[in-house]
């Protein structure tokens, strides 16, 4: 007997999926068909991302993942062999193996439900409840971390031991570029650097061009991406960011020394996320005062990680260390005071009274 291409329930099922995706629309529609074939190629590309800076993690994860066949093979062989049974070390591996595709398989059915989600409510993001992700706040801390363990550090090795200025200024007295710019050929963005002209200013019109490109990588949170497209760009079409640096620290048209830092690196901040009045990306003057408080004022420093009550809510900031740390609003003015500065002693007059 020849067997039918489709029973008549699955015909139903095709035409009712097809049916939905029309009325909702060819936008719309279509989306959700990519979502579901390749959405979960998104949640693998953010997975990657955040472990790329991570080589302690991705080290622990290989070790994890060779110990568990290992493990699985010296607690079930014994109770196989008690029942009669044999329980060989290959079955053990393809246990395991099956474990990490059934944990992949969710990931992937999360990141295809995500963007489902995304495209039919954009304003109400799925795992992006009001008040933040914690997701979202591990890979913003990742991207600050690298911003100033590889970034920073790697600029002062080049440098006497000096960290970028936070605004450049030229010959002519016109202020130059901004410390992003400077921070371009230490974080992978060579190519970008070498477009753009340090003897004339970032928004010259030779370097425009460059400057109204996105600057994707370790120096926007993965919130910014999220924006709406108008809010991404500045009124005269520059991209923006929203990250900057301690304006202390990386002061406008000076390089500060390692050394001069006498409060400690652990102990002085260097960069934090910004929710309101994002800068351009290449501007000279992406710098504030973490003294202004936390998701306080629109010049200062914030962002929408945390649930629940102000006292969930914060920032992630980047020390001089390359230590990432979140402080919630509820942080005493005093210590936020203490961390801004870089060598004015307060740190250890709060610590030893």
């Amino acid at each position: 007997m020849k067997q039918k291409a489709f029973t008549l329930v699955e015909l139903l099922v095709i035409i009712s999926i097809i049916g939905v995706l029309i009325a909702l629309g060819p936008g719309v529609g279509c989306g959700i068909f990519i979502a579901l074939v390749l959405g979960w190629i998104g949640g693998l590309y953010h997975l990657l991302t955040g472990l790329q800076h991570e080589p302690v993690a991705v080290l622990i994860g290989l070790i994890a993942f060779l110990l568990l066949p290992v493990t699985l093979h010296f607690f079930v062989a014994p109770i196989a062999k008690r029942h009669n049974k044999i329980w060989t070390f290959r079955k053990s591996c393809l246990t395991s193996l099956m474990i990490v595709l059934f944990a992949g398989a969710g990931l992937a059915i999360i990141s295809c439900v995500h963007n489902i989600v995304w495209l039919l409510y954009p304003k109400e993001r799925l795992f992006d409840p009001p008040g933040g992700s914690t997701l979202y706040q591990m890979q913003s801390s990742s991207k600050l971390k690298h911003l100033a363990t590889i970034g920073i550090h790697d600029y002062a090795e080049t440098h006497e031991q000096q960290f970028p200025s936070g605004g450049t200024v030229l010959e002519n007295g016109q202020l130059g570029h901004g410390w992003i710019t400077q921070l371009l050929p230490f974080c992978e963005k060579q190519a970008v650097y070498e477009k753009i002209d340090q003897t004339k200013a970032w928004n010259d019109p030779q370097n425009v061009p460059v400057f109204k490109e996105r600057l994707k990588g370790d120096f926007e949170s993965p919130y910014f991406w999220r924006l709406p497209p108008e809010e991404r760009i500045d009124g005269n079409g520059f991209f923006r960011t929203d990250y900057s640096a301690n304006q202390f620290v990386l002061p406008v048209g000076r390089l500060l020394k390692r050394d001069e830092i006498t409060d400690g690196l652990s102990n002085t901040i260097l960069f934090g996320e910004v929710t309101q009045n994002l800068p351009a990306w290449g501007s000279p003057l992406n710098g504030r005062d973490p003294r202004l408080g936390i998701n306080s004022s629109a010049y200062g420093f914030g962002s929408k990680h945390g649930f629940g009550s102000n006292a969930g809510k914060g920032v992630n900031f980047s020390h001089c260390d390359g230590s990432v740390r979140f402080y919630s609003e509820a942080t005493d003015p005093k210590i936020l005071e203490a961390l801004t500065f870089p060598n004015d002693g307060q740190i250890e007059t709060m610590t030893h009274p």
